[in-house]
This record gives C-alpha cells, sequence and structure tokens, in this order.
C-alpha cells in the first residue's frame, strides 16, 4: 500500500504535469493559429488598403487627364475667339472707314447699293463683336489707362509736333476706338449725323487726349478746319451750337 500510494502519487503527478503541457502546447496552438489569423487580415487588409489606393491614383490621374484636356480646348477655344475678335475688329474698322468715305461721294450713281451691303455687313460685324466682348472681353478696367498704354498711343505721343500719321497708324487708334469705346465709335460712324472720315479722326483723338494744336500737326490740318469739324460735331451729334474744342472734348470724355 505504502508503494502503491507512492506510485499513485506519482502517477497522479505525471498526469498533472502531461495535462498542463497539454494545456501549453493548446496555447500555443492557439497563440499561432490567432497570430495567424490576425497577421492574415493584416495582410488582407493592407492589400484591400493598397488596392483602394491604387484605384483612388488612378481615379485622380483620369481626373486629371480630363481637366488638362478641358483645359486645353479651352485655351483653344479662347485662342480662336481671341484670333476671331482681331479679325473682326479690324474688318469693322476698315469697314466703316470705307462707308464713310463712300458716303462723301454718295451722290454718285449706283453707290446705294454698295453702301446698303456695306451697311448690312457692319451691322453684322458689330453683331459678332458684340457677342465676343460679352463673353470674352468684358471691359471692367480702366478705359483711359487702357489707351494710354497702348502702342499705338505711344506712337500718337512721338506725332504730336509731326510728322503726319500714315494710314495704317490712323487704322489702328480706328481699331482701338472700335474696341474701347464701341458707344462713341457707333455714334461717329451713323449715318444719322453724316460726319466723314476727318470729323472721325479729330474726335478720336480729342477723346484719345490730344488738344487741338496737336491734332493740327498729326492730321496735317489747319486750326480753321478743327474749329470747323468741332463746330459740325456739336450741332450735329449733340445739338450744340455754343462753343469749340474744350466744349467738344468735354462732351467726348463722357464715353467710357
Amino acid at each position: 500500500m505504502k508503494y502503491y500510494c507512492y506510485a499513485y502519487a506519482m502517477n497522479d503527478s505525471m498526469n498533472k504535469k502531461r495535462t498542463v503541457e497539454t494545456i501549453k502546447r493548446m496555447q500555443s496552438q492557439y497563440n499561432y493559429n490567432r497570430y495567424q489569423e490576425i497577421a492574415t487580415k493584416e495582410k488582407e487588409k493592407a492589400s484591400e488598403e493598397k488596392n483602394k489606393r491604387n484605384v483612388l491614383a488612378a481615379l485622380l490621374f483620369i481626373g486629371a487627364i480630363i481637366v488638362a484636356f478641358g483645359y486645353y480646348n479651352m485655351l483653344k477655344e479662347k485662342k480662336i475667339e481671341q484670333e476671331r475678335y482681331e479679325t473682326i475688329i479690324e474688318e469693322l474698322a476698315a469697314s466703316q472707314s470705307e462707308i464713310m468715305k463712300l458716303r462723301e461721294h454718295a451722290d454718285v450713281h449706283g453707290l446705294d447699293e454698295i453702301i446698303s451691303e456695306k451697311e448690312k455687313r457692319i451691322e453684322f460685324l458689330q453683331s459678332e463683336l458684340d457677342r465676343i466682348q460679352e463673353v470674352f472681353h468684358k471691359n471692367t478696367g480702366n478705359i483711359n489707362k487702357s489707351i494710354t498704354t497702348s502702342a499705338i498711343y505711344q506712337v500718337l505721343l512721338n506725332r504730336q509736333y509731326g510728322p503726319k500719321l500714315t494710314m495704317d497708324e490712323i487704322n489702328e487708334c480706328r481699331k482701338l476706338t472700335v474696341q474701347l469705346l464701341p458707344e462713341l465709335n457707333n455714334i461717329l460712324v451713323s449715318k444719322q449725323y453724316q460726319l466723314n472720315r476727318k470729323d472721325y479722326n479729330v474726335c478720336m483723338l480729342f477723346r484719345f487726349g490730344f488738344k487741338s494744336k496737336e491734332i493740327c500737326n498729326m492730321l496735317d490740318l489747319s486750326k480753321g478746319r478743327v474749329s470747323q469739324i468741332c463746330t459740325k460735331v456739336l450741332l450735329n451729334v449733340f445739338n450744340d451750337s455754343d462753343g469749340g474744342a474744350a466744349n467738344l472734348i468735354e462732351k467726348l470724355s463722357g464715353f467710357h
């Protein structure tokens, strides 16, 4: 019984030890499996995040391409409109100058039809110009500053004391008037007021800020001729029979 008790105790101790070892092995296996599961989940999560980043990067890249393409098309469209804008201004200024010249010889047989066609063309060009200006060239700046910083104005400063302006330089001034002072331009070329090209040029240079003496040099006109033009424009356009150049300059300066 004594040795049996020893043997039982020893066997019980060994059973307990084996049980503890088994539990430890089970715990270790559980921990290993758990860590593996966590690692797998982390790996899957990392892979999923990577896929999301790749998809997002692809979407951003596609979006950037679409934006760039749209911006390119916008610039292209704006360039085309700018070229058309400049072409219209040039043609409109030339057509208006031509029709004023034709009106000076309106008594010549057969000119009525030509003048009528020119007027229709001018009307079309003016509507196109208004459309483009409304969309692309809304003038929100200082017109006087735009005039004085233009290239042609620098030429005018050098011609205040002569020699006379060339036809090309006068045409550049007319284009600037069409672009920056459309209301004044429309009045000066209107059939209603019957102004000629010299009348137009004098009023245009007055509005640009030049005085009678300077305009006489630039257009090779006498003081008396400029004075006559002032009287004519004041009476025909503004219904004002009083005053001379100073009065006309004051009225023209109101066009912005």
